[in-house]
Order: structure tokens, then sequence, then C-alpha cells
């Protein structure tokens, strides 16, 4: 018979094969990351600075982490296999949401956690790359959208922008490459988890 205050040894071995399973859900995606709360919040803390999709197993009685991250989700213990593979795939979903990069409405491209302050035109530019993101945009076209408040563009300006932009943007893993005779594209990787800011 366990001591006081000890589980027994039959309730040990419930609670680690429920962890066992739990974390079996999770290693089918390999992309959202089980945390136990509040007993892994400095993993939690490095997860949410990454970038990583992650569910916090709430332990009973614990208090609920307050957060308007959309890359966070909670479930508290016991937890049942349908809710826990309900969380994860919302989790997925969320996350394939963030992968585009973003030019919000203060010219600041976003993407992966990270973030960088365009110029009007580059902002400008960055938009129709985006809005096509993996195909091909022709050189009438940036230029047209690039130089809508003054004279239009010419060639040299757009390559020029064009290269300042490939310099900035490559730390944040996107990439403009060109179509030769035709215009350019932006490339993505599905996912990034590099963090930080660019001026």
């Amino acid at each position: 018979m366990a001591a006081a205050g000890q589980p027994a040894i039959g309730a040990d071995r419930r609670r680690r094969c429920r962890q066992n399973r739990l974390r079996s859900v999770a290693d089918g995606g390999g992309d959202v990351v089980l945390v136990r709360w509040p007993a892994e919040e400095d993993r939690r803390g490095e997860l949410e600075r990454l970038g990583v999709p992650r569910l916090l197993i709430i332990s009973s009685g614990a208090m609920i982490p307050s957060s308007v991250d959309p890359l966070q989700d909670w479930i508290r213990q016991p937890v049942e296999r349908q809710e826990l593979e309900a969380r994860i795939r919302q989790l997925r979903l969320r996350a394939c949401a963030r992968a585009a990069p973003l030019v919000d409405d203060f010219d600041v491209l976003r993407f992966g956690g990270r973030w960088l302050r365009l110029s009007a035109v580059e902002a400008r530019l960055m938009r129709v790359l985006i809005s096509s993101l993996g195909e091909g945009v022709e050189r009438d076209s940036l230029m047209a959208a690039g130089w809508t408040d003054r004279t239009p563009a010419t060639r040299y300006a757009l390559d020029l922008h064009i290269l300042r932009l490939r310099r900035r943007i490559a730390e944040m893993g996107l990439e403009i490459r060109t179509i030769w005779r035709h215009g350019y594209f932006l490339e993505a990787p599905p996912t990034s988890l590099r963090e930080g800011s660019f001026g």
C-alpha cells in the first residue's frame, strides 16, 4: 500500500502511459508542441519566441495562462484524445494562415515572427509580389503599382528597388527571383522559426 501523500505505483504507471499517448498524437504532425503548464513555463516562453505552435496541457487545479497569441492553445488534464486532436488541428490551421508574408497598413513587412519597415515604394512592390506569391509578376505591373504618386518609373529604378528589397528581406528567409526578360516572383519557405526585428 502506498504511503499517504504518495501516488500508488499503478496510478503513476497510468499517468506515464497517458502522457505517452498524448505525445504520440502530437508526433503525427511534428509541428504542434505539447507543453506541460506551469511546469514547463520556460519551454513555453522559448517556443513562443520562436513562433512555434504549442498546446499547453494545464495541470489539474492550475490557473489558465492569459495569452492573445493565436499559436497557443490549452487543454486541461485529464485530456480526452478527440479534444486533443481537434485542438492540434486548429493550431495547425492557424500556423498555416500565418505562414505567408504580409505588409501591414504601416508598411511593415511581417513574416515568421520577424518584421521589417519598408519605404512606401518597397511596400507597394512587396504587396504585389505577395499577392502572387510563387508566381511571376511582369515588370510593367510592378512599375504601375510601385510608382502611383509620381512620374512613371524607369526599368532601372525598378531593378534598383528590387535589388535593395532582395538584400533587406534575405534574412527573413524571403527571396525575390528574376524571370529573365519578364519580371520577378517572390519565394517564401513554408515556415520560419526565426525571431527578431530589422530597421
